[in-house]
């Protein structure tokens, strides 16, 4: 039995405007210098927009778990007065006054809005540091957020890094492509800790909000070095009180 053989059809490797055209009688060395140069300068481009990447995406963990952490404490504290308005004697307190003074219909109304205090900060509570696996708990919300925010910051770092090493002669283009499939790797775990929603995320594609944010960090790290380097007076920057 014979097998007809399909035409195998090559198809072109798309070339950007500014690649290098391949020369075959070139001299090896000065092939792979210039080779090694231009892996370095598409690399660096790669690593660039994952570091930028990373700094936008700690921003926004950053802004969602400070507003779960609002939420949390919110709710603590709606829980801890209505745990302590039902249970300090409060109720008890209202079945008195409205049977003494007769302007409740009925004493045992009052006698149930303990009892209503009570179920309602049980709920509360439980929506605060409940540990449902349906339908998890805003605290552990938070911390999933922070974590994340954590994980992208060394993320960033780490591109910073490996930016910085990308001009050393003794690396090869290779070890690049070692170094982004890692980073790649690193990315792909810590995308998988938390979800931003849609309108944070739209929230911060704004360019301008991440590099104001980014310039003003920037800007405070500068005026810190120019205080320790007694540059710049401390005290010259604050009113006397």
């Amino acid at each position: 039995m014979t097998t007809a053989t399909l035409p195998v059809r090559l198809t072109p490797v798309r070339r950007d405007p500014g690649d290098p055209d391949p020369d075959p009688g070139a001299d090896p060395h000065v092939a792979s210098a210039q080779y090694r140069k231009y892996a370095m300068e598409h690399y660096d481009d790669l690593l660039e927009e994952l570091e930028f990447r990373s700094q936008r995406a700690a921003m926004m963990h950053y802004h969602e778990a400070n507003r779960y952490s609002r939420r949390c404490y919110y709710l603590e504290v709606m829980a801890a007065l209505l745990g302590a308005a039902s249970v300090s004697g409060i109720g008890a307190f209202l079945v008195k006054w409205c049977g003494s003074s007769g302007t409740c219909p009925s004493a045992s109304r009052a006698g149930a809005l303990g009892a209503l205090g009570v179920v309602l900060a049980s709920l509360l509570e439980f929506g605060s540091k409940g540990s449902s696996s349906l339908l998890p708990s805003l605290c552990k919300r938070c911390e999933g957020h922070k974590k994340a925010a954590v994980g992208w910051q060394r993320l960033t770092r780490l591109t910073r890094s490996y930016r910085i090493q990308l001009r050393n002669p003794a690396l090869t283009p290779d070890d690049f492509m070692v170094w982004y499939a890692h980073l790649v790797q690193q990315r792909q775990k810590v995308s998988a800790i938390a979800l931003v929603p849609s309108a944070t995320y739209r929230a911060f594609n704004d360019p301008g909000r991440v590099f104001s944010a980014l310039k003003r960090r920037r800007e405070m790290f500068v005026l810190y070095q120019q205080m320790y380097e007694g540059k710049v007076d401390p005290l010259d920057l604050y009113d006397d009180d």
